[in-house]
């Protein structure tokens, strides 16, 4: 799951109308890593597969339907130590509307 503090997304639609959404601070867009991630291969940097698993929603119109393909960028590694747990955090970084990848911006999330 990750927190977004703001996001600006444009929406390009076939009929070549412009649709934009700005989802307020604090929204939660619920997202599942596709693939796995192992940080001893996989530096920081690296793009992780995701894919959202709720859809999410602006004045009642989904603008991100569920499902929708996402991409997570791992932004820090915590190497295990004796004092504490290995650890990875990741930053959401792009959407896939339709056949349109939207880049995000959003604050990273560790576990």
């Amino acid at each position: 799951m990750l927190n977004i503090g703001f996001i600006f997304l444009t929406f390009i639609l076939m009929s070549s109308h412009v649709f934009s959404a700005i989802l307020p601070a604090g929204t939660e867009i619920k997202v599942r890593v596709e693939e796995k991630v192992n940080t001893q291969i996989r530096p920081v940097g690296y793009r992780v597969r995701a894919i959202v698993a709720t859809a999410i929603e602006v004045d009642n119109k989904t603008v991100v339907k569920q499902d929708a393909k996402a991409q997570l960028t791992i932004t820090k590694i915590q190497v295990a130590t004796r004092e504490r747990s290995a650890g990875i955090e990741l930053t959401l970084t792009n959407l896939t509307i339709g056949n349109r990848a939207i880049n995000v911006s959003s604050y990273p999330v560790g576990g």
